[in-house]
């Protein structure tokens, strides 16, 4: 028998694969990273055997929060304003870190859509990439989006991404 859907169940699965691919703005509930290198705490150090690229923030420390929030269940995921998709590459850039070929400077100030609270959690805990960034000096703060509606933009390097979709909230049940 075939299984024919109807124009709704396909514009529902069309619009569900345009936001995980990135093609289209989406607003949601979420949370705000930010992750910054701490220079005073580099400047002021009295040892030389102090490793002082532990202060800063590293292409692979934003890597490791963005598999967190994706483990969590982000739906969308921006650093700077830029939108991050399966296909973004975050690389050292010297004393910077580029995403999508686009030096991009600390502080580092990360958007995820997605259930605040599980986002949150994942975030916050013992052994997690902030626990481990804050330990080393690393400047880290997270807040929960209150404001239930906020908008990441779809990524540059897609010419047609111009609409904006919602993301219903879930059931409740760099020197590199």
């Amino acid at each position: 028998m075939l299984n024919i859907e109807s124009d709704v169940e396909t514009q529902e699965k069309i619009k569900k694969y345009e936001i995980i691919l990135g093609l289209t703005k989406v607003q949601g509930e979420g949370v705000t990273i930010t992750v910054a290198d701490n220079n005073e705490q580099k400047d002021n150090s009295s040892f030389a055997s102090i490793n002082n690229s532990n202060y800063l923030v590293h292409d692979g420390n934003l890597v490791a929060i963005i598999n967190e929030l994706k483990i969590a269940g982000a739906e969308a995921i921006s650093i700077n304003g830029k939108r991050i998709v399966n296909l973004t590459s975050i690389n050292c850039a010297g004393n910077v870190i580029q995403i999508n070929g686009e030096k991009v400077g600390s502080p580092f100030v990360i958007n995820a859509i997605g259930d605040k609270d599980l986002l949150y959690g994942e975030l916050t805990k013992n052994g997690g990439t902030l626990y481990k960034l804050k330990k080393y000096g690393v400047l880290t703060s997270i807040k929960n989006r209150i404001p239930w509606r906020w908008l990441l933009p779809a990524p540059a390097f897609y010419p047609h991404a111009e609409q904006s979709h919602s993301v219903a909230a879930p059931a409740q049940t760099a020197a590199c």
